[in-house]
């Protein structure tokens, strides 16, 4: 009956790995909630890093019907002058919007952590970490940094490490470094990196590089994770939100067992089995 129990469901196919981690890494969810605003970002940013992001594609789409307010944006930011990065294995419809005002570096398919760790190692190796905010304002840096030089495991992430693995220069990494922090660089990225086993290694990567940088909190630096859909970083508006309808009916049993999206086939085929 529509009172009678049901099963429910864990996370959602878009984010399903990041909204897992994240409230772990930042407290919240970060996915679906808002971006440093727009004007912020065009004052304040020097360097902004589409990182496995496509919004010119992805802002064409939202929970219902998407008004695409923020591909002016993007439009802005190409005329800005800043730097401009793509990094994706794809050249995207973003890459192609941007052309010659962006850079684009295409890393191998699901090799964004290595490219991540050899951009920190080699802040570490030129001492541009910002201690002091990781310090102040994280938790267990030690424990990464240990494994990032190599001395929790004999393996140092090095920018030569990471470019055997992702395919882009150890000379094109240690630049990247350099430049994110030398300038109030923006990490934007995208969902679609995540969506593979253990992909909630990426956006935790991102978040700590972002720490790294001591940017996170200041004008047009750190990082967001929704720039590319629904319009993320739009100035937020002033006015009362409507509440959504409640799925539940009164008297009725909510949902007794709740199965991971991503988990359903196998479910399916293996009724009664642990998962």
């Amino acid at each position: 009956s529509l009172a009678g129990g049901y099963t429910g469901h864990l996370g959602d196919y878009s984010t399903g790995a990041a909204q897992a981690i994240m409230p772990y890494v930042v407290g919240g969810n970060e996915v679906y909630q808002q971006q440093t605003s727009w004007p912020m970002v065009l004052e304040h940013s020097d360097v902004v890093v589409l990182w496995s992001a496509n919004p010119l594609n992805t802002l064409k789409i939202a929970w219902n019907a998407s008004d695409e307010q923020g591909i002016p944006w993007f439009d802005r930011l190409r005329q800005s002058g800043k730097r401009v990065i793509c990094i994706d294995p794809m050249r995207s419809e973003t890459a192609e919007f941007f052309g010659d005002a962006a850079e684009w570096i295409a890393p191998h398919m699901g090799t964004d952590v290595a490219l991540m760790l050899g951009i920190a190692h080699s802040l570490v190796e030129n001492g541009w970490q910002d201690d002091a905010f990781l310090a102040r304002c994280t938790s267990g840096y030690d424990v990464f940094a240990r494994y990032l030089t190599g001395e929790s495991d004999g393996t140092a992430k090095t920018a030569e490490w990471a470019a055997a693995i992702c395919g882009i220069s150890a000379e094109k990494i240690r630049e990247l470094a350099q430049l994110f922090h030398e300038n109030t660089t923006m990490l934007m990225s995208g969902w679609g990196m995540q969506r593979q086993q253990f992909g909630e290694q990426k956006h935790w990567m991102l978040v700590t590089l972002a720490a790294m940088l001591g940017q996170i909190g200041t004008q047009g630096g750190g990082f967001g994770l929704s720039y590319h859909f629904a319009n993320g970083g739009n100035p937020t508006r002033r006015a009362a939100v409507l509440a959504s309808m409640q799925g539940s009916v009164a008297g009725g049993t909510d949902a007794v067992e709740k199965i991971p999206v991503a988990r359903i086939v196998e479910a399916l085929e293996n009724p009664g089995a642990s998962y």
